[in-house]
């Protein structure tokens, strides 16, 4: 019976022990070994956009990933950085462009997107399909009136534990300008959860007459939480 217990006990361990994604580890590929150089100098786009078409885990070891056009992740993808250490891979985006598009199924954590252009009109992060989860993930410099995280009419979202920072852009919309931009925005969906965030920014812009940001947005969504967020100046309404 002891031995029995002993037995039990060593499973539910080894059960609950943390995935701890190691370069080498088989079931993930490495961007590396598909060509990514990781310097901040090379442009990395083709390699990473490889890796993800041809692999259904990633994992980018630590380094500075150069990105210069749009990547569509393909549908059950699973993209992750080093474990609890966002800030050691950074995908530098180099221009103004939409980074990620995601399908069905897509889970990404651990990573660090940096623009490097001021005045940006374009999404960070698109959902464009259902069963999405991004976990700590930092989005920093997004400077653009479109949101860094954007999901319409889909199912299942959840945005959790991420860091957005310098998410708005004084811009004119054709009715004044003013300071614009979103870090979260969700609109019609269902089943979804805004969980744990920081969303700050720090570009402390002089008041204008026409201030519409909000660091969290959400509209016409159904069975959708939003809590333990930190919001830090995000004009008109912190959650709308």
């Amino acid at each position: 019976m002891k031995r029995n217990t002993f037995l039990l006990i060593i499973a539910v361990v080894f059960i609950l022990a943390p995935t701890v994604v190691m370069a080498g580890d088989p079931t993930y590929a490495n961007v590396q070994d598909w060509g990514a150089v990781g310097d901040g100098i090379a442009d990395d786009t083709i390699a990473i956009r490889n890796c993800i078409n041809a692999n259904t885990h990633v994992y980018f070891p630590p380094g500075t990933y150069r990105l210069t056009e749009k990547i569509v992740v393909m549908w059950g993808r699973t993209i992750v950085g080093v474990e609890n250490s966002p800030e050691s891979v950074v995908l530098k985006l180099d221009g103004d462009f939409r980074a990620f598009e995601l399908q069905l199924g897509t889970v990404m954590r651990d990573l660090t997107l940096d623009r490097t252009t001021e005045n940006n009109t374009e999404y960070c992060i698109l959902a464009i399909n259902n069963n999405i989860v991004l976990e700590r993930l930092h989005i920093l410099n997004h400077r653009s009136h479109l949101p860094a995280i954007m999901a319409h009419t889909k199912n299942n979202i959840h945005v959790r534990s991420c860091y957005i920072e310098n998410y708005t852009k004084w811009w004119d919309d054709g009715r004044g300008e003013g300071v614009f931009g979103v870090g979260i925005r969700f609109r019609l969906c269902v089943d979804s959860s805004i969980k744990d965030n920081v969303i700050v920014d720090y570009q402390d812009w002089p008041l204008p007459n026409n201030w519409q940001s909000g660091a969290i947005e959400v509209s016409d969504s159904v069975d959708s939480i939003v809590s333990g967020n930190y919001i830090y100046q995000s004009g008109d309404g912190a959650i709308d």
